[in-house]
């Protein structure tokens, strides 16, 4: 078999390529992760490279005031870790119904609300290049923001311990954790969650690093990537999922063969 013809850095954590503007780039990015494949990449798409990595439960100004409200009421509410466990043991508590296998952990019941969209402590990464790639493009498309979206490269954190499984919110130092598939989409977007013991900073870690997309490539990235087989029917692996992919086929007319 011929060796690839594409170079990679002698530095695996500096790829030759340090922007993304086409799909030779990805190519070029792919190629350089994949020869370095003993370095445990984790990988995070944003829709703006210039914000910081915290967890959704600690953003600043992300909690909305009651719009009725009157002094302090109209203020906007600031991180509370009363409400984020309360907001916890309501899913919890309701989410029973809805699920085939029981999380067995609180650290799994945790990256079950997160990935249903409650807010946790918890940061999504992917062991994936491309479904980060999908998720920087995908997410500036749909929020169209000032600056570029981007893919944050991380490496070296250390993993949960098993004391932590059940005691999360007493972790201090960011941590890795790798839950078990108990939902489709956890195999479909090869998860892995940084858990940060304050929720309210940006994640500091001394291996990482940032590629900016351009925005202007977005579109022929996501057709690039649809093509590989990677949308938001697999991304997100359901009807609801499905539904979403063939509005966008159906919005570009890309509807062939039917």
């Amino acid at each position: 078999m011929k060796a690839s013809a594409r170079r990679v850095s002698r530095d695996p954590y500096r790829p030759l390529v340090a922007r993304i503007g086409s799909w030779d780039d990805v190519a070029g990015l792919v190629e350089h992760f994949s020869y370095y494949r003993d370095v445990a990449w984790l990988f995070r798409g944003v829709s703006n490279v210039e914000h910081g990595l915290i967890p959704p439960v600690g953003r600043p100004d992300w909690r909305k005031p009651d719009p009725h409200g009157h002094g302090k009421a109209r203020k906007r509410l600031a991180y509370s870790k009363k409400d984020e466990l309360a907001v916890f043991a309501m899913f919890k508590n309701t989410a029973v119904a809805f699920l085939a296998r029981q999380p067995e952990s609180e650290m799994e019941w945790l990256a079950v609300a997160r990935h249903y969209d409650v807010p946790t402590r918890f940061l999504d990464w992917s062991e994936k290049f491309l479904v980060a790639l999908w998720f920087a493009a995908n997410g500036y498309l749909e929020n169209r923001l000032d600056d570029d979206p981007g893919i944050w490269v991380i490496w070296g954190l250390k993993s949960v311990t098993r004391r932590d499984l059940d005691h999360p919110f007493s972790i201090r130092s960011p941590r890795i954790y790798r839950p078990p598939h108990v939902v489709p989409r956890f195999s479909a977007q090869g998860s892995v969650l940084s858990i940060h013991g304050e929720p309210t900073r940006p994640l500091k870690v001394a291996r990482a690093l940032r590629i900016p997309v351009d925005r202007n490539a977005c579109f022929q990235l996501l057709k690039r990537l649809d093509d590989a087989g990677l949308n938001t029917a697999t991304i997100y692996p359901g009807i609801e999922g499905l539904g979403k992919y063939l509005r966008w086929r159906y919005k570009n007319a890309w509807l062939t063969g039917y």
